[in-house]
This record gives C-alpha cells, sequence and structure tokens, in this order.
C-alpha cells in the first residue's frame, strides 16, 4: 500500500491496486468494496465531535484553565488545559481535526480484505477504540509569569531572593513554576509524570460500520476491520 496525499474530496489516501483487485474479484466487485469502505469512513467522520466541519472541529479554550499536579525542583507542576474532551465522542480538533481526515479505507492483498481506520498513532486509536490505560504527562517549560501568552496565576509562582529596583524599593523576584499542556506521550525531557487512568472504549469505527452495515453488499460483511480487529 502506498500512501499519498490526502484527498479533499473524501476519497481514499491510499493507492488501491486495482488492477490486481479487479482480477481477484472482478471489476463490479472492486469498485462495491471500495464503496464500502468510504461508506464506513464517511459514517465514522460524521460521528466524531466536530466531525460535520470539514475544516475547523472543536475549538480549544481561547484562555488556559490553569491546575496544579505536583511539585518538582521545589517548584510547582501547573497543567494548562485547552482541550477538554468529550466523554462519549471522540474530538476533532481544530485547526487541522488530523484524526478525523486521517480514517482512510484499503484494499489489504495479504488478507484479501478491506482495512478501514487512521494510519497515524495507532496507539491513540487503539486507545479510543478499545480502552485502556491512559498515561499523563505535563509538557513543562520553567516559567516566570507567563505561558503563551496568559498571566499565570500568582498562586502558582514561587518567590526567589529579595530583591531592590532603582528607586530603592525592596521585593522578591519570581521564580515561577513548571507549566505547561497535559499530554499523553512523554514528549523531551522536561515531560513530568503526573499520573494515569483507565479509559472506556468509545468505538468510533464500530458506530461508523453499524450505522452503514446496511449499505455494504453482504458479500463483503465479513471482510471488514477495525483497527486491525476482524469484524
Amino acid at each position: 500500500m502506498a500512501f499519498v496525499g490526502v484527498n479533499r474530496r473524501g476519497g481514499t489516501k491510499f493507492h488501491w491496486n486495482k488492477t490486481a483487485l479487479r482480477q481477484m474479484i472482478g471489476d463490479a466487485a472492486a469498485q462495491a468494496l471500495q464503496k464500502a469502505g468510504l461508506e464506513v469512513r464517511r459514517k465514522t467522520q460524521r460521528g466524531m465531535v466536530g466531525g460535520s466541519d470539514k475544516t475547523t472541529g472543536r475549538k480549544p479554550r481561547a484562555t488556559p484553565v490553569f491546575r496544579e499536579y505536583g511539585v518538582k525542583d521545589g517548584l510547582k507542576v501547573i497543567g494548562a488545559i485547552s482541550q477538554v474532551a468529550r466523554p462519549d465522542k471522540v474530538s476533532t480538533w481544530s485547526p487541522h481535526a488530523w484524526l478525523r481526515n486521517d480514517i482512510q479505507s484499503d484494499w489489504d492483498s495479504s488478507t484479501q480484505s478491506v482495512v478501514i481506520g487512521p494510519s497515524k498513532s495507532p496507539w491513540l486509536n487503539q486507545l479510543h477504540e478499545f480502552g485502556g490505560v491512559e498515561r499523563y504527562w505535563v509538557a513543562a517549560s520553567r516559567q516566570h509569569k507567563w505561558y503563551r501568552g496568559h498571566s499565570i496565576p500568582r498562586k502558582f509562582l514561587a518567590d526567589g531572593r529579595q530583591t531592590r529596583d532603582a528607586r530603592g524599593r525592596f521585593g522578591k523576584k519570581l521564580i515561577g513554576c513548571y507549566v505547561g499542556p497535559i499530554v499523553n506521550r512523554k514528549y523531551g525531557p522536561n515531560a513530568i509524570p503526573i499520573g494515569s487512568r483507565m479509559l472506556r472504549g468509545r468505538g468510533y469505527m464500530e458506530i461508523g460500520l453499524q450505522a452503514s452495515m446496511h449499505k455494504i453488499p453482504e458479500q463483503f460483511r465479513n471482510v471488514l476491520f477495525l483497527n486491525g480487529r476482524v469484524r
């Protein structure tokens, strides 16, 4: 399977080996099988939060919410939360909505079946579909007062040594805190672990398949794979 650019018209992202496929199952069957795969893809995309919006999806908070998750080197570890996931659906965050756009279908000649699902970050797709343990980190950097143009609440900032300004007034220099977005993969050496939790599978591919089943030819209903699992 050769990867190509995303077809914005809703087509498959992969090259279908049409010649070999037609030789194997016939011209009409090959076309019907490809349409079935694309139909599951469309239904799955529409079932996501923001799935009807092809450009933006859900929008993160304009101003992040800051929460404390621990201490490192005497400084507080602060998570900047701008994306709050829905408990019942998979979110497609703007501006790229990459998970939604990455759902593709293709013919797998090795198993003689249609494969449907996202091609990027398979660990994340498996987690959304089937559930499991998700671990969290704060992708932290040391900041004194600001985080990406937003003022960090004073209660999270540690005081440093006493200083004197140009007018002779005494004060304390802010050391700050460790702050960054909460991520579910360890990014870089400064990522600080903050815990884990069990997530239930949301079955977004399963829902898309069931919504499309009435349009799938009967002879193909047993050759659909969902993220590597036979349906």
